[in-house]
């Protein structure tokens, strides 16, 4: 990657036609470079710069690919482009002859990408369908009580709340309760009790004792 580029001294360029089709419009006029290579506000004096770090981060990608190296791979592609390139990887080894080879992408990496995902309610489905796959040894559960009490701070609604994302602490979840109140939200902490085989995953990685659970949305 290009890391000595002088901003202050830039050739005034057109910006990249991948990068001009990924243009999106915020309000107040501001503009955004959505890219699943460059994701950032775009000011038209730094073409020059977004370009660079196009062919750069383009080309470090393909290597990666073609290495097998797919933890790079996936991490080298703009944040919320990560689950993107992980379902892509599945699918391009998900043929009957690469079946676990597919299975063993989703091992090594469905984890680290959902930690660092964000916005987690909005792809539900897809998160299911790679949980869903994910063997059970590598859940991470088997410290959990055959029934599990899980809670859940939120400002959905009820009956309209969406996150996979719970925790085994009450506490933790009237923390988040208490920053949807402050931000004049309707914060509220939810609780229900699972088997233990419906945990899709645990982990205290962000020390929250989390679980991600798809049962049922009413509540």
């Amino acid at each position: 990657m290009n890391n000595a580029i002088d901003i202050t001294n830039l050739p005034q360029v057109s910006l990249m036609k991948e990068l001009a089709d990924s243009m999106t419009h915020g309000q107040g006029g501001i503009r955004f470079i959505t890219h699943q290579y460059v994701n950032t506000i775009y000011t038209p004096e730094l073409n020059a710069l977004y370009n660079l770090n196009y062919l750069d981060k383009k080309k470090a990608v393909d290597e990666a690919y073609a290495n097998g190296a797919w933890p790079s791979y996936i991490f080298l592609h703009e944040r919320p482009f990560r689950l993107q390139a992980l379902v892509m990887l599945v699918a391009s080894h998900d043929m009957a002859t690469a079946h676990k080879k597919a299975d063993g992408i989703i091992i090594q990496n469905l984890h680290d990408v959902y930690i660092d995902a964000e916005g987690l309610h909005i792809n539900r489905e897809v998160w299911q369908d790679l949980f869903d796959r994910l063997p059970p040894m590598h859940r991470n559960t088997q410290s959990l009580p055959d029934k599990v009490l899980l809670y859940r701070g939120t400002d959905a609604p009820k009956g309209e709340d969406r996150g996979i994302s719970w925790t085994t602490s009450k506490e933790r979840a009237q923390w988040f309760a208490d920053r949807w109140h402050r931000e004049g939200k309707p914060g509220r902490v939810r609780a229900i009790e699972v088997e233990r085989d419906g945990v899709a995953l645990f982990t205290d990685q962000r020390g929250e004792a989390e679980c991600v659970y798809f049962g049922p949305l009413s509540g």
